[in-house]
């Protein structure tokens, strides 16, 4: 969605809690206003404003809609909370100068916020008055612009005290602002359709239309002035003969306007004509609608002369353009959630599979007496199993549900670390260098994100450069001031890490630039770009609370500039299966409760192995009916995260109350469940899917003797 995302290590629970069902609420309003049909648009709008305005405490909100030319605010939707009452029942045509102040801003696509109007000051006078004589004590107003045009704003104030707004809530409604914009669009290109459609039809029934008259039998042609006109020609430089009318149709057009006469002066249809394009007197193309019949016949039948009224219908074929697409894009957002939901499941059963293949080729190479041959088909399985294991991460980064670890990384090592596959990813037409300047510099950031950027900017180069070129990449460490902040509307003051990649191809037009980040938006041919590239980078830089810088002229390349903060605080851990020293314990008991048989046997042995004592139960269910049967309790609880009826943490912080000091560690094939038990349970111990007989080995030793983290 575009909506800056920070990491959640930072929250407390509450907020934590608060914050997961924020987000949510907006996810779930973009796919109703995705889904729903054009007569619920408002419905939904209106039940969002409530939903919104309750979860940030707020006492109104509001949609207004500025008027088609730049007119008055017409108020569209609006919700006050309990006991608080609305100004007016029905606000329409609010003079846009009575808000000149506010309207200023969001035409300039800022946000108002105010937290307390009791604050401001004194002068101008026109905003703190305004705001008073309605009773505002505080208010967000946030812009609703497509195509850095206003539509309108979405507002939130209250009126029973002031308060602050949120820096996290107005992210998330500046988000929700864009839905509100996606789904008003959708409806606007459906009305328009639907007026073109009226006017058509009042055109067709005598209004203002051209005219055109042609003699069959000399082929000259005669158009009124008006048609001269809104094709951008003189009058003496309209065609005066069908041959060269011909050569004001589009190529493609001009077999079918031909076989429309030809097939009507020889029948007795009543009607010719259809749909064309035509060459304007600037050389652009535009739709008409021609209708005509024969009007005059000669004594053998033969028409002799045919007349009828040209329609430009532009708009109209633009305006259904633009629906399909919008209706292909909620398709194709439809079909990526499809494949994000089928890559995570897919990604499960897959990690599943590589844990007793991992688990048996570790016990294989143990075994000194194996035969060489042997030895080395069973290293051939392990490279496989690696490999495979690299597959599954590389499915759910393109599913975009692969959990984020933050770790202290060098820029300079992102780089390096990718030269073997730039390598391999650029033609050899295309020349090019890097040039570090880190200094040893480290910066908070997922390193496989940030080397997603990295390919995804380069691909963007080499798409640009398809004759060949030079591309640049370079690293170093910038400090943005006060004076670049001001000529920049994303930079902000600070010290960053820069990543910054730049090509010689042919550029970027200045219409595209406000767009190459949006969702969608791809300047390729059809089925050689998804439109997903520059946004995924924006959605990442956006998460790692940086920003993006592009500079580019046609016909001489483009510039990326990534910043990313250096000195941001964020929680960094470190994965548990990174090399670190073996801490001796002693044996252990340990409950093993994982549904997938394979992976149960699998993790039994690896812990045996070691001399641990190990229970195994296949759901949670058997799990406590196990304790409650009486024996030695456990000592360590080895649990999936996902099982069969009640699931690995409740199943925790149930066995906890009856073997008090109870140790745990989760496992999980799922992604993203890292973070999400981390942060609720406050436990450390979890091992991602596939694992090896060390890498669980190690972290039971760690768990064991109290030092889950490492």
């Amino acid at each position: 969605m575009g909506t800056d995302i920070q990491n959640i290590s930072e929250y407390e629970p509450a907020e934590l809690r608060r914050r997961m069902a924020f987000e949510h609420l907006i996810a779930d309003v973009s796919t109703r206003l995705l889904a729903c049909g054009l007569s619920q648009v408002d419905d939904e709008i209106g039940a969002a404003l409530g939903r919104a305005g309750g979860m940030i405490e707020a006492d109104r909100a509001y949609v207004f809609l500025v008027r088609d030319g730049g007119g008055p605010l017409d108020g569209a939707h609006k919700w006050c909370a309990p006991g608080v009452a609305s100004r007016q029942e029905d606000p329409q045509g609010f003079p846009c100068s009575d808000f000149l102040w506010g309207m200023t801003k969001l035409e300039a696509g800022e946000k108002i916020l105010i937290p307390s109007v009791a604050d401001l000051p004194p002068k101008p006078f026109a905003k703190k008055r305004m705001l008073e004589a309605l009773g505002i004590r505080s208010v967000l107003i946030l812009p609703m612009s497509r195509s850095s045009r206003l539509m309108g704003f979405l507002g939130f104030d209250t009126v029973r005290s002031a308060r602050d707004w949120n820096e996290g809530d107005v992210a998330l409604l500046e988000t929700m602002a864009n839905v509100f914009v996606s789904a008003l669009e959708r409806v606007r290109g459906h009305q328009t359709v639907s007026e073109k459609n009226t006017r058509l039809d009042l055109a067709l029934r005598g209004a203002d239309l051209t005219m055109w008259d042609v003699d069959l039998k000399t082929g000259e042609i005669h158009f009124d002035e008006r048609w001269a006109a809104m094709l951008g020609y003189m009058s003496d430089e309209m065609p005066r003969d069908m041959q060269a009318w011909s050569r004001f149709v589009h190529p493609k057009d001009v077999d079918s306007m031909s076989a429309g006469m030809t097939g009507h002066a020889d029948t007795s249809r009543p009607f010719v004509g259809g749909d064309f394009r035509v060459r304007t007197g600037t050389g652009a193309w535009r739709w008409v609608r021609v209708r005509g019949r024969v009007v005059v016949r000669g004594a053998d039948d033969r028409p002799l002369r045919a007349a009828g009224t040209i329609l430009d219908i532009d708009d109209q074929k633009r305006a259904e353009e633009e629906l399909e697409r919008l209706t292909v894009q909620l398709h194709h957002a439809q079909k990526m959630e499809l494949m994000g939901q089928l890559a995570g499941a897919v990604a499960h059963d897959f990690n599943n599979l590589l844990v007793p293949i991992l688990t048996y080729v570790d016990f294989l190479l143990e075994n000194t007496e194996l035969a060489e041959s042997v030895r080395e088909d069973a290293l051939q399985i392990a490279e496989a199993a690696r490999r495979a294991t690299a597959l599954t991460k590389q499915l759910l980064a393109t599913s975009r549900r692969q959990a984020i670890r933050i770790e202290a990384i060098d820029l300079d090592d992102v780089v390096r670390d990718s030269e073997k596959l730039l390598s391999r990813l650029l033609p050899e037409n295309i020349k090019w260098n890097a040039l570090f300047g880190m200094g040893g510099v480290k910066v908070p950031a997922d390193p496989g994100q940030l080397q997603q950027v990295l390919m995804n900017l380069v691909v963007n180069a080499a798409d640009a450069m398809p004759d060949g070129g030079r591309l640049n990449i370079t690293t170093g460490v910038s400090k943005v001031t006060a004076d670049r902040t001001r000529k920049s509307l994303t930079a902000r003051e600070g010290r960053f890490a820069a990543i910054v990649v730049s090509d010689t191809g042919c550029g970027i037009p200045a219409k595209d630039l406000e767009r190459i980040f949006e969702p969608f938006f791809t300047t390729k041919e059809k089925g050689k770009g998804t439109g997903f590239g520059l946004s995924t980078v924006d959605s990442i830089v956006r998460q790692h609370e940086g920003f993006i810088e592009v500079e580019s002229t046609p016909g001489t390349g483009s510039t990326f500039r990534v910043y990313l903060p250096i000195d941001r605080r964020v929680t960094i851990r470190s994965s548990s299966n990174a090399p670190a020293a073996q801490t001796l314990v002693a044996t252990a008991r340990i409950l093993v409760v994982e549904d997938d048989l394979q992976v149960r046997i699998s993790a039994a042995r690896i812990l045996r192995s070691d001399g641990h004592t190990v229970i195994e139960a296949p759901d949670a269910e058997t799990a406590v009916s196990l304790i409650r049967a009486g024996g030695a309790p456990p000592d360590l609880l080895l649990a999936d995260v996902v099982l069969p009826g009640m699931n690995g943490p409740k199943l925790y912080q149930q066995l906890v109350e009856e073997v008090p000091g109870l140790k745990v560690c989760f496992m999980s094939g799922y992604p993203g469940h890292e973070e999400e038990i981390l942060s609720s349970l406050g436990v450390h111990a979890f091992i991602a899917k596939p694992f090896t007989r060390k890498n669980l080995l190690r972290l039971v030793s760690r768990v064991l003797s109290g030092d889950p983290a490492g």
